[in-house]
């Protein structure tokens, strides 16, 4: 498989200079998401503690694509990145919505195979291969991402003052491959691609969690998130197959698009400021949303920089209130799982939201 840097088997993953210059091809909002993830996977990884083993990571990475031609729907790219609870389960339920593509990591390259009725079909083959015989298209679209939207010294920050330490020798699989996975592997091929964040087994319940850093919108006194057409259709196909889905978010005390994500890293009283919520997005409220008016959002909020795209409003009194990013991970956990399990923790007020905003 071609990358920008090379080929992918010549790449040296465990060089974080590589890693570096990897990252530097994707947008800055993105870097600084994967320093929010991993913030938020400490949470979700305690989830197995707080629930007394009865949550588990299914470990993977999910690619959701359109398929070419009108009205042909979508299908799934799972890379399993280690074999484990609810692997099985989590590709039978998408591959009742959909076609399903299993993909490994094998001797530096990635290979798929299709999956259905709970078993592979045929021969792994390379994902380009496969990716680009899906895809129908006479060629990779690599579409280039705006320098307005990749300021190095935000992608330098959260690389160097965060992702290369929290991670260490792990940094290339954990945080990089997945990004060529997505960038590399399947984008070029697809004219639209939704990334599936997190994806846990709660018993016999599979559960999707969508994570994201943002701060909220104001209308006429009311404060709101915005979530993009394309992550409420993901999440609706995901509810079809089966799914629990739970949009959950850490809220920027700093309301500016210009503040990176370090100053959450340095600076406590920030990280005291900055709120974890969350609410399920089941299939009512996601098609009632998909019915209503919509906003357009600004070119920063693609994938390339430029354009825009349509979202939906939810009132920020619809979320839940887990805790704060300063709060003992483990009891923010708890209460996760509490409220996945019941429903309950309390809801979100704007008040809570408009004390906890720093100030200028």
């Amino acid at each position: 498989m071609q990358t920008p840097l090379g080929p992918l088997k010549g790449l040296d993953l465990g060089d974080h200079d590589v890693c570096a210059a990897i990252l530097a091809e994707d947008k800055h909002q993105l870097i600084e998401g994967l320093v929010f993830e991993s913030y938020f996977d400490q949470y979700l990884l305690s989830l197995t503690e707080a629930s007394d083993q009865k949550v588990q990571l299914v470990d993977v990475d999910t690619a959701v694509v359109s398929l070419p031609g009108r009205n042909a729907g979508v299908a799934a790219f799972v890379w399993a990145r280690s074999r484990g609870d609810g692997l099985g389960r989590y590709l039978g339920a998408l591959s009742s919505r959909m076609p399903v593509w299993l993909v490994e990591f094998v001797d530096g390259e990635f290979v798929a195979v299709p999956f259905s009725d709970g078993k592979r079909h045929g021969e792994a083959r390379p994902l380009h291969a496969v990716t680009e015989a899906v895809g129908k298209r006479l060629g990779p679209s690599f579409e280039p991402i705006q320098s307005s939207v990749r300021d190095r010294k935000r992608i330098n920050q959260s690389f160097w003052g965060y992702l290369s330490e929290r991670h260490g020798d792990d940094l290339g699989f954990n945080v990089v491959l997945p990004r060529v996975f997505l960038n590399w592997g399947i984008q070029p091929w697809f004219r639209h691609l939704w990334n599936v964040d997190r994806i846990f087994l709660n018993e016999d319940q599979l559960w999707h969690f969508e994570i994201k850093h943002k701060y909220p919108m104001e209308w006429r006194g009311k404060l709101s998130f915005g979530i993009n057409d394309g992550e409420l259709r993901l999440m609706q196909y995901l509810v079809e197959c089966g799914l629990r889905s739970m949009h959950t978010l850490i809220v920027k005390p700093n309301w500016s698009k210009t503040a990176g994500s370090m100053y959450l890293q340095n600076d406590l009283a920030a990280r005291g400021r900055a709120a974890v919520i969350g609410r399920e997005m089941d299939k009512p409220a996601i098609e009632a949303a998909l019915r209503g008016g919509a906003g357009r959002s600004g070119a920063d909020t693609t994938f390339t920089g430029t354009g825009g795209v349509n979202f939906r409003s939810f009132p920020a009194a619809s979320f839940h209130r887990f805790g704060l990013l300063s709060d003992d991970y483990r009891e923010v956990a708890r209460r996760m799982f509490s409220h996945m399990a019941t429903g309950d923790q309390p809801l979100c007020e704007d008040a809570d939201l408009r004390r906890l905003r720093l100030p200028g």
